[in-house]
């Protein structure tokens, strides 16, 4: 008896986004734009307010955020490739060490939010 694999239906995928500026914010969204599809919402963009300092010390005082979510679906095998590829994207954003840019790709499906 053979058995069927069980591949779960594709999920919505959605994006956390903090940036040292508004201009950079901007440019991400072009390139998360160009490499996975159009957004269907978009939160406001909002000035990041933590309890530590883990990110101002890598990104400076003023930090801005956003959170997204993209039009088409993925499926939920591809997260990790999709982390991998927000890792490279964070470098290029990245001067003397310090990132630019922090990308938090995750997905939500009717019965779950996961993210990398």
């Amino acid at each position: 008896m053979s058995q069927k694999l069980f591949l779960p239906d594709p999920a919505k995928l959605v994006m956390g986004v903090l940036a040292s500026s508004q201009l950079l914010l901007e440019k991400a969204k072009t390139v998360l734009e160009e490499n996975f599809s159009s957004f269907d919402l978009q939160g406001e963009i909002k000035p990041f307010e933590s309890a530590t300092q883990y990110y101002c010390q890598e990104m400076g005082p003023q930090i801005w955020r956003q959170f997204l979510s993209f039009k088409e679906l993925v499926p939920c095998e591809k997260l990790a490739s999709i982390k991998m590829l927000t890792n490279e994207l964070e470098k290029e954003w990245t001067k003397e060490g310090k990132r630019g840019v922090n990308l938090d790709p995750g997905y939500v499906t009717l019965d779950k939010l996961v993210v990398a």
